[in-house]
């Protein structure tokens, strides 16, 4: 596996965050399947905002900020549960699933072409993303909620479904794709880790991963 987005040695203690992230990822995921291998993408925005001084920031003064060459090269990676292409689409990104790319504070993200698999720790609470996932006009017709034995998550179509480029959006991407989203506050009203996944087999292994 390849791993992405990383970049020597500190003491801020984005070290144990990295652990911590990628410690919930499903083993299954980091494994991959067949003869290619996975690649493991991560990245540490709530460092970036800390050195950037916008650690408290809205998500439009952080969408603002421009970023000198030596940040950039020092965290190269935006999240990718949020499309890079369409991650100032702020609001768009807020009527699909009630956060936007500016809201995440870490991710990990696996992917093995067509699994693609992303967790991540988000500045919002669990009440507004289910508000907008539930009346997104885009993709609420398809949406259902599913009683797993270690959680819930939603689901948009089945497993395999077409891809439907004419409802594309920053959280569905450019293609227009459904598939899962859990989400686990942990007791905290103001932040929650969510997890995106393309299948039902990926966002049940980490949510097994997530109990334990």
């Amino acid at each position: 596996m390849r791993d992405r987005g990383l970049r020597g040695d500190d003491d801020t203690g984005s070290g144990d965050n990295f652990e911590s992230t990628i410690d919930r990822l499903p083993a299954s995921a980091l494994e991959g399947v067949g003869d290619s291998s996975p690649e493991l993408y991560y990245s540490d925005m709530a460092n970036r905002w800390d050195e950037l001084e916008l650690a408290d920031a809205t998500p439009e003064e952080r969408s603002r900020q421009p970023f000198d060459r030596q940040l950039i090269d020092r965290f190269p990676l935006v999240p990718l549960m949020i499309e890079p292409e369409l991650q100032s689409q702020l609001d768009e990104s807020r009527t699909e699933v009630g956060f936007t790319a500016f809201d995440i504070e870490r991710e990990a993200t696996v992917v093995q072409l067509p699994r693609s698999l992303s967790v991540a720790e988000v500045r919002v609470d669990a009440e507004t993303i289910d508000d907008a996932v539930r009346s997104d006009p885009a993709w609420s017709d398809d949406l259902e909620e599913i009683d797993f034995e270690d959680g819930s998550y939603y689901s948009w179509g089945e497993d395999g479904a077409r891809m439907d480029p004419g409802r594309r959006g920053p959280f569905h991407g450019m293609l227009g794709r459904g598939g899962q989203l859990a989400v686990a506050s942990e007791g905290d009203d103001e932040a929650v880790t969510t997890v995106r996944a393309l299948s039902t087999e990926e966002i049940e292994a980490a949510l097994d991963t997530e109990a334990g």
